[in-house]
């Protein structure tokens, strides 16, 4: 599916949480969003430390599965430690890391100051939680720039309408929100534009 949005999200997670990570991550991958999980994306040869502190630099969310496999020792520990060095450098409004807990567990401390969103009861409403704070991003990344004289919309093509949207995906729904909303501002431009010129043409 195309994507132009620049949202990737990485997965990290414990070995022994893998079955539940790759449902998670086939799950947002169905919903039309891009991820990035170690089991799927590393290719053979490929030196997997440094490619993993690369995908957490580039990546926009940070997603960490947490449960008592997650409070060992392990790489999961160095994943978590580079998601915050990356977080120190973005806006404390952005949502960057989102945690997890798959399994009931102590929190640690180090997540004190952001909220943490349960697996359980409810699968799906997780899901649907993690979804909405990435469409907080989405809705950024892919709406008009506010101007003085009204919308920028140069960057974003105007002239044909997304494709029939397909359930439950946010980006395809969001894509066709925003050209209804361009196509709105481009009729209210329009007529702006035909009352200056009634105007000077009754002065």
């Amino acid at each position: 599916m195309k994507n132009h949005l620049s949202i990737k999200i990485f997965i990290s997670y414990a070995r022994e949480d893998a079955e539940i990570a790759l449902k998670i991550n086939n799950d947002l991958n169905q919903k039309g969003l891009v991820t990035w999980i170690d089991r799927k994306e590393l290719l053979p040869g490929q030196n997997w430390r440094s490619k993993i502190k690369q995908e957490i630099k580039s990546c926009t969310h940070f997603i960490t599965l947490l449960s008592p496999n997650s409070n060992k020792r392990g790489f999961l520990q160095k994943e978590i430690k580079y998601a915050f060095e990356v977080l120190d450098e973005i806006p404390d409004e952005d949502i960057f890391i989102i945690p997890v807990r798959i399994k009931n567990c102590k929190i640690i401390e180090r997540f004190k100051d952001i909220h943490v969103v349960d697996l359980f009861p409810s699968y799906k409403d997780c899901i649907e939680r993690i979804i909405k704070s990435i469409s907080l991003k989405i809705s950024y990344l892919n709406f008009p720039d506010n101007t003085d004289s009204g919308y920028d919309t140069k960057n974003i093509d105007k002239s044909t309408p997304p494709k029939r949207i397909k359930n439950n995906n946010i980006i395809e729904k969001i894509e066709l929100l925003n050209y209804k909303w361009i196509k709105y501002t481009k009729g209210v431009h329009l007529l702006s534009d035909c009352f200056v010129q009634y105007e000077k043409s009754n002065l």
